[in-house]
């Protein structure tokens, strides 16, 4: 925030709540917002410490909660993980003991596409009546823009 001041740059923060916004690059940082902050990482880190004690007793928290991050076969030698997967194997893995069923939507661009699709057949279609091969040449230069 000095040099914001140091070069006479106005900055303005807008925000609802006394604690909204306790430490920013771009304003003073007072004592009482870094105790705030340092609460409120405190607070989080204690219950990210109890949900991994909850889920995995075995684990020995002091060695895994000091704030590093592990790749997948770190993690799973720490006993932080059971199986290394993707995503997609882990839902594939799950297909057989669940029903699925398949939701799709339609958009506004399909419904579009659908309506000239179907005026480019009718038009095909009169044209080819009338016109030798004409609808061949369409089918063509439809195809180009797709």
């Amino acid at each position: 925030h000095r040099v914001l001041q140091k070069n006479e740059v106005d900055y303005h923060l807008f925000t609802a709540g006394k604690y909204k916004r306790t430490v920013t690059p771009f304003t003073e940082v007072t004592d009482e917002g870094k105790q705030k902050l340092q609460d409120d990482i405190t607070a989080i880190h204690e219950a990210f410490k109890r949900l991994i004690k909850e889920g995995r007793p075995d684990v020995d928290i002091e060695e895994i909660a000091t704030g590093e991050y592990w790749l997948a076969s770190q993690a799973k030698e720490k006993g932080l993980v059971d199986e290394i997967m993707t995503s997609d194997d882990y839902l594939g893995s799950k297909l057989d003991d669940c029903e699925v069923i398949e939701i799709t939507t339609e958009t506004e661009q399909n419904r579009i596409e659908k309506l000239i699709e179907g005026g480019a057949s009718l038009f095909r279609q009169w044209t080819s009546s009338r016109i030798p091969g004409a609808g061949e040449e369409l089918e063509d230069v439809r195809q180009r823009f797709r």
